[in-house]
């Protein structure tokens, strides 16, 4: 029995109550605005819910989300949450409440169109950005975007010494399990190698509700530099695919998770 609580003169008051036999509520932090917190919490049917909670009165809002985002995005200033990113598929998208803010970000991504582009800083009025950008041919490396002078330059690579020619093509995947359930991965290839009759590792991700992603990733990188095509799956039970893709995976340890690999 989890309880959300009030101050309320010298006590607390109960607001609202949570039963939850497995998964425990969180307390993100606050919410849209400052009279409001974030909380993650579990429903009655076993869905996740991203709900805000007024501080003021203890009601509860309908969901922001069903699953729990990558990433929450809050204002440098004040601390309110104005976005979030998801992957969906091969892309990881950020959403912002505000229409002026989607756009600012979309003339960020815009500034290293094909590659993946992430959110790591920027100044409290938002003008100047730090992201990451992960090139499919040169690796993962940090840039500073002044929207104000509408300008970009480079700060560093993440893994100084890597050139490009060390970086393996990563392909994506998509085959049947075999009772017939869609699955999607990627194969990363040694550089330069000509891909047949490779030997293979596959390398599972943790979890198991997280997944593996298109960019790039040391270890896949590390192995196929040494000769390896090295084969990522998000199986049965992996998150970013919708709930009944991650309820497949329950009771199937051992079994269905390991007959997708």
């Amino acid at each position: 029995r989890w309880v959300f609580k009030l101050r309320e003169g010298l006590g607390w008051r109960e607001t609202g109550v949570t039963m939850s036999p497995i998964d425990r509520p969180s307390l993100i932090g606050l919410g849209r605005d400052p009279k409001t917190a974030l909380i993650w919490r579990p429903s009655e049917n076993g869905a996740q819910l991203l709900q805000e909670v007024s501080l003021t009165d203890g009601k509860q809002t309908a969901a922001l989300l069903d699953q729990f985002p990558d990433a929450l995005i809050y204002d440098p200033r004040n601390h309110n949450l104005i976005g979030y990113g998801k992957t969906v598929g091969d892309t990881s998208p950020y959403t912002f409440f505000n229409p002026a803010d989607q756009d600012a970000w979309e003339t960020v991504r815009a500034s290293f169109p094909g590659q993946r582009v992430t959110l790591r800083s920027w100044s409290e009025d938002r003008n100047k950005v730090v992201v990451r950008v992960d090139s499919p041919t040169d690796g993962p490396a940090f840039a500073l975007v002044d929207l104000t002078a509408r300008s970009a330059r480079w700060i560093g690579t993440e893994y100084p010494g890597l050139k490009a020619g060390d970086i393996g093509k990563v392909l994506a995947l998509r085959y049947p399990a075999k009772d017939g359930l869609e699955l999607s991965g990627y194969v990363t290839l040694p550089p330069g190698a000509r891909p047949a009759n490779l030997p293979l590792v596959v390398l599972p991700h943790g979890g198991p509700a997280v997944r593996d992603t298109a960019g790039f990733d040391w270890w896949a990188q590390a192995l196929a530099s040494r000769g390896y095509a090295v084969l990522q799956v998000n199986y049965r039970g992996s998150s970013g695919f919708g709930r009944d893709f991650m309820e497949r995976g329950f009771g199937e340890w051992g079994r269905k998770m390991q007959s997708d690999l």
